[in-house]
């Protein structure tokens, strides 16, 4: 009698951990999927953000992009205004230009960083 019970606890647990098993394995499978997925849209994300700054031969031009409507929330209202106020210099606008670009360059750096592409 003994030996019956063994036997059918020994059946019971191992089918219910298959049971469990068999649901839990494809739910992982799909976590690991999900953050793969994640990483790879966000590298493409990256890529995508760097290469249309680097297109921009102008802030002027650049702020009519996709990517600046992206990025722009991740500055601070106080660094948005600044980056209006850096007009002044009417000699130097080039390097104003090219430095307002670069802070967004930096700012992607950031972001990679920030996602642990890096």
């Amino acid at each position: 009698m003994y030996d019956n019970l063994v036997i059918i606890a020994s059946a019971i647990a191992g089918f219910i951990s298959r049971v469990i098993s068999s649901l839990i394995t494809p739910w992982v499978n799909w976590q690991i999927e999900k953050a793969r997925t994640k990483t790879e849209n966000r590298k493409e994300k990256i890529k995508q953000w760097r290469m249309e700054i680097g297109r921009s031969s102008s802030f002027t031009e650049f702020i009519q992009t996709s990517t600046y409507a992206e990025l722009k929330h991740r500055f601070s209202k106080d660094e948005l205004k600044r980056f209006s106020y850096m007009w002044i210099d009417r000699n130097s606008k080039v390097d104003i230009e090219k430095s307002k670009l670069a802070r967004f360059h930096e700012k992607v750096n950031e972001i990679e960083k920030e996602w642990g592409i890096i």
